[in-house]
């Protein structure tokens, strides 16, 4: 994905919230948004290839017995499914309920998951999941620039209609995530 054009990652972007926002009620994004962003940025994490070798483990995590948490991600997973590949890998997408960011750490280092889906329900547990994906080959991913300021590596989220990306410049880097400086041109840094 090197020697991406900022008009061509622009156009796409403004493709698929053309589509995502016929559903979008506020600045809700729409499940359909967020996969499509999802897919196109972990595709551009330069460090994906390897850490996915033929294909590409997405996790979605979710509060257990919180059905707001479960009925987004189940919607996202079926967004997530209706898109064919993520850059140049097929891949595979599954839920998780959270139960604690140890045991999830572990789990994704032993399914080699490439990208981890913190929904927003678990804002709560972002501080510990940071601390326990610290040094893991991952990137985590959240709609949410809270989140993303507080340790998940990358996020987005509606801004007046109007996607907004955001990166975590230092827990990406703790996490062997490397975007392109074409891509990060884009976003709104953390450090």
């Amino acid at each position: 994905m090197v020697g991406v054009s900022r008009r061509a990652f622009c156009g796409g972007l403004a493709a698929a919230v053309l589509v995502g926002t016929r559903a979008a009620a506020a600045d809700e994004m729409p499940s359909a948004l967020q996969a499509e962003l999802l897919t196109r940025l972990a595709a551009y994490d330069r460090n994906m290839k390897a850490r996915a070798g033929e294909r590409v483990n997405i996790v979605v995590v979710v509060k257990p017995g919180d059905s707001d948490s479960q009925r987004s991600a189940a919607q996202l997973v079926a967004a997530l499914e209706r898109i064919d590949r993520v850059g140049a890998l097929p891949h595979s997408v599954s839920t998780s309920a959270y139960a604690g960011a140890a045991g999830l750490a572990a789990a994704c280092k032993a399914w080699r998951v490439g990208a981890l889906f913190v929904t927003p329900r678990l804002a709560d547990e972002v501080e510990a999941l940071r601390a326990a994906l610290d040094g893991a080959d991952i990137l985590t991913v959240a709609p949410s620039a809270e989140l993303t300021r507080r340790g998940i590596v990358l996020g987005f989220e509606l801004v007046s209609s109007r996607p907004k990306l955001f990166i975590n410049l230092a827990q990406a880097a703790r996490q062997n995530v490397s975007m392109p400086a074409e891509i990060l041109k884009l976003m709104t840094v953390f450090r």
